[in-house]
């Protein structure tokens, strides 16, 4: 079974509740520690007090300036922590700006159907419908947060049947479930097919 590795939270700064109401439940279902601040000053100081791996801005913020802030973040205290910005996919602007300010990467809202296809191979390959019970035993594993015990029972599994699908899950999928990153990723990816079911 998979142990998950202790990491530092991610820091957000949404623009309003909906967006930090999804990433809370996006980080949560992975296992992943997140922090909310609730404007640029607290994000300043909660940087300057210790950095956290990853940075997470709302460019649709409205009274202050995503993009200034990510320049200052970047030339100041935050010189080397990744910085995600997250912007309507119609906003070009932004995202250009965003990137020339410094942000390593820049995540817009598209059709779930285009990010469906710009999935990692592996990861697409788990999504068919010849996987269906591997994909199940993911979406059980990551909603309860890779507790091994809990996921067995509400599959009505021995625990060495679901860590046999778990292995299967990392080697046809090329991920390793201990890593937050990967863990996310399989949750955006079981996400995004719900919403944007396969065409059979």
């Amino acid at each position: 079974m998979p142990d998950k590795e202790l990491e530092p939270p991610v820091v957000a700064l949404p623009a309003d509740l909906m967006f930090a109401s999804r990433i809370r439940g996006v980080a949560g279902a992975a296992g992943i520690p997140i922090e909310l601040v609730s404007s640029p000053a607290a994000l300043r100081s909660r940087v300057e007090r210790d950095p956290p791996r990853r940075i997470l801005i709302d460019l649709d913020a409205r009274g202050w300036d995503p993009i200034a802030l990510i320049r200052e973040l970047r030339a100041g205290p935050a010189p080397t922590t990744e910085i995600i910005a997250w912007v309507s996919h119609v906003r070009a602007d932004a995202i250009q700006a965003a990137r020339e300010a410094g942000a390593d990467r820049v995540l817009a809202h598209v059709d779930p159907r285009a990010a469906l296809a710009d999935l990692p191979p592996g990861v697409a390959r788990l999504l068919e419908p010849e996987h269906a019970p591997l994909r199940e035993t993911l979406a059980a594993y990551l909603e309860r947060a890779g507790d091994v015990k809990t996921t067995a029972d509400a599959l009505s599994l021995h625990r060495a049947g679901l860590y046999y699908r778990l292995r299967r899950i990392e080697e046809l999928a090329g991920v390793d479930l201990r890593r937050g990153d990967d863990r996310l990723l399989c949750h955006l990816a079981l996400r995004l097919a719900d919403r944007a079911p396969r065409e059979r």
